[in-house]
């Protein structure tokens, strides 16, 4: 298995946690993730128009700081950047 294959799995797996914890009203989401930027291959700049702060797993910063975090990636993310969690936020 490669490391693609690998992180692919992992996104999978937190994925399927994520949905049972909410669907099951178990334990609140993490204030930020634990998974390692090259986990999910972030990356400081958007990819084909997609970016942080677009998607439904980014916390945008606190007022005076200039990254947010993640609820998948641990530490600081910029809001321009990307991830292969990326999933769009859905208008409301």
């Amino acid at each position: 298995m490669n490391a693609h294959d690998t992180a692919r799995r992992r996104l999978l797996g937190v994925s399927a946690a994520t949905l049972t914890l909410s669907v099951l009203g178990g334990a609140p989401l993490a204030r930020a993730g634990t998974a390692t930027k090259d986990a999910f291959h972030y990356q400081d700049q958007p990819k084909d128009g997609q970016r942080c702060a677009d998607c439904v797993q980014f916390i945008a910063p606190e007022a005076g700081r200039h990254s947010g975090n993640c609820r998948i990636v641990v530490g600081e993310i910029n809001a321009n950047g990307w991830c292969m969690a990326f999933t769009a936020k859905t208008p409301d």
